[in-house]
């Protein structure tokens, strides 16, 4: 009977499996050494794993291990191109030659000679010990210079999602936006930074809707991953590693968001900007959370009701104290009084002309106004700059762990406030841009808002509540809606609709003076 043979392969990456040859070119040469030898090969055990890890972690090896324990009665020969593929981790090596020892098996390797005498031992051993040592070396090296990347502003290791690695021979290796999915992740930030998106939750349910974003095996987007991409400072164009002691810094890449955008979200997961925290938001009732029952005041809730041949929806109170308790409004009421509350705040023509001449005043007065926010803005910077010199003085003259550490983290956070000043500094120098470009659709929207509320989306209903009215609205079961507290806009165009104001001249209300 011929000898049989077991042939083990192993790239250090599943990339290089995919990606290259290196399993398939070790077998070839493996089974040309078994037909040299005359030996017949029975299974091939490849792996994906780096060569410092326990044999015991691939799964390649542990089914190579389990045949042989299934198989003790014959002999085999362990056929691998090189010894580093085996192990490049010399403990380990030594504690896999004692277990194929075991397991009366020998081994066999086309590029190295294996002796039973103590230089044969020795030699097989720094040979090795060699390979640890390169991988140990490539590893450092690697590390350097990812680490020397993030010092100089580039992002140094996998591209997270959202961006991609530039791939321009011409051009130095950079982030850019990996499309479609940088714009949904663009869209989830700026949602949840200005109040588009309340909760997490929300941001979730728009990433499930979006078909190119990733999904689990479940075909969802889990939270974890929405609070991920709300955190990483990233995506406002900054890089950092605190695992490798690099600070926060300014990166070379574009960020999805600008600085100041993201510190609204942080302190709005912070709970220092609070909003409404609410699961069960949905396109079924989007007036739920946003109006009082008339008669205890407290926000009404919405169910579907089960009838005799279909379900029902409805708002209701869910106050055990109040008269109207467990008493439900239809929901189609509610929503055709709300519409016609939206109708009601339709302003004539001549009006919208009126506030727009008003607000295009105003956006030209935002230019003189952005020389003295840049005034502010150094001064803070400067203040912020000399807390910064005190607490690093306090660190170093502190011995205590924890309390170096909180002053740490306190750093960690001015060096944001920082990077928001200096940003808020540089577009103090630029021009606010064209008013008719930017204030089209809100000028459309202060026209008529029942437009938007007519839209199918979710988000285009909330954000009519948001922008139309500043409190809460109250609902009457008898009345209907009360006198609703409009949203500054909508209160300034009401007034001019009255006549009760009239533009400012240039000179302003005080008399003139020499």
């Amino acid at each position: 009977m011929r000898q049989k043979a077991l042939i083990y392969c192993r790239v250090s990456s599943r990339r290089q499996k995919i990606g290259g040859s290196g399993l398939d070119s070790q077998e070839h040469r493996c089974r040309q050494h078994a037909l040299y030898q005359g030996y017949q090969v029975v299974d091939v055990f490849p792996d994906d794993i780096s060569g410092d890890s326990n044999f015991m972690e691939r799964e390649g090896m542990v089914a190579m291990l389990n045949h042989l324990k299934a198989n003790q009665d014959t002999h085999h020969i362990i056929i691998f191109d090189d010894l580093k593929r085996l192990s490049r981790n010399t403990k380990y090596y030594l504690i896999l030659k004692e277990t194929l020892d075991k397991l009366n098996v020998s081994v066999e390797c086309p590029n190295f000679r294996f002796e039973d005498t103590p230089e044969g031992e020795w030699a097989e051993t720094m040979t090795v010990a060699n390979g640890q040592l390169e991988r140990k070396q490539g590893a450092r090296q690697t590390r350097q210079k990812v680490i020397a990347r993030f010092e100089t502003g580039y992002w140094g290791t996998n591209a997270p999602l959202g961006y991609k690695m530039q791939t321009d021979s011409n051009k130095p290796r950079i982030l850019i936006r990996d499309e479609p999915i940088a714009t949904y992740i663009q869209h989830v930030l700026e949602g949840f930074a200005n109040g588009r998106f309340e909760t997490l939750v929300e941001a979730k349910r728009y990433l499930d809707s979006c078909p190119e974003f990733p999904k689990t095996k479940s075909k969802g987007v889990h939270t974890d991953v929405v609070k991920k991409l709300l955190t990483r400072t990233v995506y406002a164009g900054m890089v950092e590693m605190a695992c490798w002691g690099i600070s926060l810094r300014e990166g070379h890449h574009e960020g999805l968001v600008d600085i100041q955008t993201f510190k609204k979200i942080q302190d709005r997961l912070e709970g220092k900007s609070k909003a409404p925290q609410r699961k069960d938001l949905n396109l079924d009732f989007p007036l739920r959370g946003a109006v009082n029952c008339g008669c205890c005041d407290g926000a009404l809730t919405a169910n579907w009701s089960k009838g005799r041949k279909a379900r029902h929806p409805y708002y209701i109170c869910r106050n055990k104290g109040c008269e109207s308790y467990g008493k439900s409004i239809r929901r189609d009421v509610m929503h055709e009084q709300f519409g016609e509350l939206l109708e009601g705040m339709v302003a004539p023509k001549p009006v919208i002309k009126t506030a727009d001449t008003m607000f295009r005043l105003h956006w030209d007065d935002i230019d003189n106004r952005k020389a003295q926010d840049r005034l502010n803005a150094e001064s803070e910077l400067l203040d912020l700059e000399i807390e910064k010199e005190r607490i690093i003085d306090k660190i170093i003259n502190v011995n205590n762990l924890e309390v170096t550490r909180t002053l740490e983290d306190r750093l960690q956070k001015m060096e944001l406030d920082k990077l928001a000043l200096q940003e808020k500094i540089s577009k103090c120098g630029t021009q606010t841009g064209n008013y008719d470009k930017s204030f089209r659709t809100a000028m459309s929207f202060l026209e008529n808002p029942h437009k938007l509320w007519a839209s199918e989306q979710y988000e285009h209903k909330r954000a009519v509540i948001q922008l139309a009215f500043s409190e809460r609205l109250v609902y009457d079961r008898n009345q209907g809606f009360r006198t609703a507290a409009k949203a500054e806009p909508f209160r300034l165009i009401e007034e001019l609709s009255m006549g009760n104001t009239k533009m400012v001249g240039r000179a302003g209300f005080e008399p003139a003076t020499n």
